[in-house]
């Protein structure tokens, strides 16, 4: 339940405002930030008391913008933290960057974000067109065997900015693979670590790299 709500003054400034019924913040929202509510939505607002994403719109001030609700607008960028992620190295992550995946749409994909840290994997299965991958930190496949990017559909798969290694000695299959249905691959800064197989691309066309290193030690 919220107390106190955030919002951007028209002087750029940010301004704290209080619950609905302390004062009209609502009027001060949508004059403020720019989130648009009709009558009904300001009704849910007030007998919610604190904004949920669902109620407020969000508006980007662009030439031609229309205003989304903010629950979809959160939707494009996703964090693998939001699923529980720990990125220590140590917690096995597959469970949370496989949510993560699958909550973005199966129509036009997103963006998942993992930020620096260590993320302990076993395989992802990749399936979301227009998927971006970037990655602050490192990846460390935790099993011998597998991949751990499996993309077997999802079409202009982007990834960068990713360091790979291994917790054990990689025997077989790839860290990314492109299966014959994955076209349009690209892969920007990846740097792998140890002694494995970065890549495979099996039938997948005009994927693309660039500034990706192998470093054997």
């Amino acid at each position: 339940q919220g107390e106190r709500f955030v919002t951007i003054g028209a002087d750029g400034a940010p301004r704290v405002v209080g619950r609905p019924e302390d004062f009209n913040a609502l009027g001060m929202l949508q004059k403020d930030a720019g989130n648009l509510y009709d009558d009904e939505e300001r009704e849910a607002f007030r007998g919610a008391i604190g904004a949920t994403p669902q109620v407020m719109r969000w508006v980007n001030g662009l030439v031609g913008g229309v205003a989304r609700f903010i629950s979809d607008k959160l939707g494009d960028t996703v964090s693998v933290r939001d699923f529980g992620a720990v990125c220590d190295g140590v917690a096995d992550d597959t469970a949370a960057w496989q949510k993560a995946h699958d909550s973005l749409s199966a129509l036009w994909g997103g963006k998942i974000v993992a930020p620096n840290g260590r993320h302990l994997l076993g395989t992802i299965h990749v399936s979301r067109p227009c998927l971006e991958i970037a990655a602050g930190g490192e990846v460390i496949a935790k099993n011998a065997t597998g991949h751990v990017f499996d993309n077997g559909s999802g079409k202009f798969m982007r990834v960068r900015g990713m360091k790979i290694s291994a917790a054990v000695t990689r025997m077989a299959d790839a860290f990314f693979y492109c299966g014959p249905n994955a076209q349009f691959a690209s892969f920007a800064d990846i740097n792998f670590r140890g002694h494995y197989v970065g890549f495979e691309i099996d039938g997948a066309s005009l994927s693309a790299f660039w500034g990706c290193k192998h470093n054997v030690a």
